[in-house]
């Protein structure tokens, strides 16, 4: 899902949106391919809630919050894969 990300952007996955999506505004891409998955719903991280249109800029800390959450992951993945 590298490849189809954007520059200076998180691009997620349905399943971290849905772990987020009370937090953190995001916009739906569409589906997106993913190599040896198919088609994804994807999303991009907008804002916290009650921060419309104010990009994220501390990203490690909320892809650190994300990755903590206890969901199972494929091997050798992560979450914001």
């Amino acid at each position: 899902m590298e490849s189809s990300g954007i520059p200076g952007q998180v691009n997620i996955s349905a399943a971290v949106y849905e772990i987020i999506k009370e937090k953190y505004n995001c916009i739906y891409r569409g589906k997106i391919y993913a190599k040896n998955v198919g088609d994804v719903d994807m999303y991009l991280i907008d804002a916290e809630k009650g921060e419309s249109g104010k990009i994220i800029t501390d990203v490690e800390n909320k892809v650190e919050l994300i990755n903590k959450t206890d969901h199972p992951q494929k091997s050798g993945s992560t979450l914001l894969q």
